[in-house]
């Protein structure tokens, strides 16, 4: 046992609905960690597959930008989940997870997922249930944030004026009959 309750589960919004036999089957699978102030949780680069579950203390998660700019994209605590990207779908964590105070954390490797899934357990298709309804939302913060940036940056808008001119009146869409004399000149 990973020594937390089903109630320390409750109010998690990643385990919404949840009954209470699916968080204690939840909850057996879980692993407990704790993490010194200072420490990383993942650091950029990291291929971790696992969700983190922040039962005590708080993290920052931010971002190295190409610019090499940190950028603080969000600070986390108790019962909030981080790491749900890279566990449903395999990927390089683009975002370093650092303790800004002690923190306990309960994590769930993606191999205890997979078990589930085999096992056909009710937790693992309502967790990815829950799951895809929170990336959804994520997804969809994020398209606002890009068309934010994008209506802001006056370079950006020029170029995509110029891109929509260029595809609207490309020389193809004037494409005369062959043979067609104008001014003089064979076009």
């Amino acid at each position: 046992m990973a020594n937390i309750t089903p109630a320390e589960l409750q109010n998690v919004e990643l385990l919404s609905g949840f009954q209470p036999e699916e968080l204690e089957q939840f909850a057996a699978a879980l692993e407990v960690r704790e993490f010194s102030e200072g420490e990383n949780m993942i650091a950029g680069g990291d291929e971790t597959r696992a969700l983190f579950l922040i039962l005590s203390g708080q993290v920052e998660i931010e971002l190295t930008s190409f610019i090499e700019e940190t950028v603080l994209l969000a600070t986390l605590g108790p019962q909030e989940v981080f790491g749900e990207s890279t566990f449903f779908h395999a990927a390089a964590h683009q975002t370093t997870v650092r303790c800004i105070e002690a923190a306990r954390v309960a994590v769930l490797p993606f191999a205890a997922y997979e078990a589930m899934l085999k096992a056909r357990s009710s937790v693992a298709y309502h967790l990815g249930a829950n799951a895809a309804h929170i990336l959804a939302a994520h997804l969809q913060a994020a398209d606002q944030w890009i068309r934010e940036v994008l209506e802001d940056n006056e370079e950006i808008q020029h170029r995509a004026f110029r891109d929509r001119y260029l595809r609207h009146f490309q020389p193809a869409s004037f494409a005369t009959p062959t043979g067609f004399i104008g001014l003089g000149v064979n076009w």
